[in-house]
């Protein structure tokens, strides 16, 4: 539903019902980057285990701060920078981080997640973060807008009276609905950063899709048909680059489109899988024409 008020007087408001005090001069809103939602998206534990570290200079968002409000990137109309509520941290402590093997570890660490920490050695600080459970109710549920243009996000790290209007507050969390397998287009290197619920409907399904390099237009014509999927075929692409291709592999790094062509029943064999494979590479003109080698 639609607010004409802003996040500010929303949070004001279920404070002060908690009995918790809000210190302008020491409350921060956050807005990370991609890497934020995309680790959001893999689970709290592992996104609270991240923003427990931060760098070890003047551009720690913690710096001053004992109360943080975390956002991560969400999509507005027009030019607008758009922000989604996740959770707020009382921040007790900082200090120099002295790496895994250190002797103390934020409240928030997880050794499941190690390559979930983004600043190393002297680079890193630590900071015991307490989750603020009565602002969870809110959790991606308060879209904001973080700036009326996209150079705004630039400024990631704000005091709390830069104040922000609430766009929508969602009725319940939810993440956009899945589009269809017919119209489901993304960046590769985006991929990850799908809502949970679009990766498990991907990761259950094979069949054909395409690539297409957003520089030349060139195309791919591919099968997926492993134990995750479509999702998990694209994975490849997006950490290698080039997903095992020779043509691929030649080309200087491109930035690719993927979408689907065809979902294979749960009874297609890997045989008739690569046959239709072969059926739309010569539809498509791929060999030809794109980066087919065979």
């Amino acid at each position: 539903m639609a607010s004409e008020f802003s996040f500010q007087e929303l949070i004001t408001r279920r404070a002060a019902d908690a009995g918790i005090a809000i210190h302008p001069k020491q409350t921060r809103l956050v807005r990370h980057d991609t890497r934020g939602r995309k680790i959001w998206n893999l689970g709290r534990a592992e996104f609270e285990h991240w923003v427990s570290f931060q760098r070890s200079d003047r551009h720690n968002p913690y710096n001053g701060c004992s109360l943080a409000f975390q956002f991560i990137p969400a999509q507005l109309p027009g030019a607008r920078a758009g922000a989604l509520f996740v959770g707020a941290h009382h921040v007790h402590d900082q200090w120099l981080w002295g790496g895994v093997a250190d002797g103390r570890q934020p409240a928030m660490f997880d050794v499941q997640f190690p390559e979930h920490i983004p600043y190393a050695g002297d680079n890193a600080n630590a900071s015991d973060l307490v989750r603020v459970d009565a602002f969870d109710e809110f959790s991606e549920r308060v879209l904001i807008e973080w700036s009326p243009t996209a150079h705004g996000t630039r400024s990631w790290s704000q005091w709390w009276k830069n104040t922000k209007p609430i766009v929508e507050i969602r009725t319940a969390p939810m993440a956009a609905p899945f589009p269809g397998f017919d119209s489901f287009q993304s960046r590769v290197d985006e991929i990850e950063l799908v809502p949970t619920a679009w990766r498990e409907v991907l990761s259950s399904v094979s069949g054909i899709y395409l690539l297409v390099c957003q520089e030349t237009g060139q195309q791919y014509v591919g099968s997926a048909h492993g134990e995750q999927g479509l999702y998990g075929r694209w994975l490849e692409y997006a950490h290698t680059g080039h997903g095992g291709n020779k043509m691929l592999k030649a080309m200087a790094h491109h930035n690719f489109r993927v979408s689907i062509l065809e979902i294979a029943a749960n009874t297609t064999s890997t045989s008739e899988l690569i046959h239709r494979e072969q059926v739309w590479k010569d539809k498509l003109g791929s060999r030809v024409f794109g980066l087919n080698a065979n």
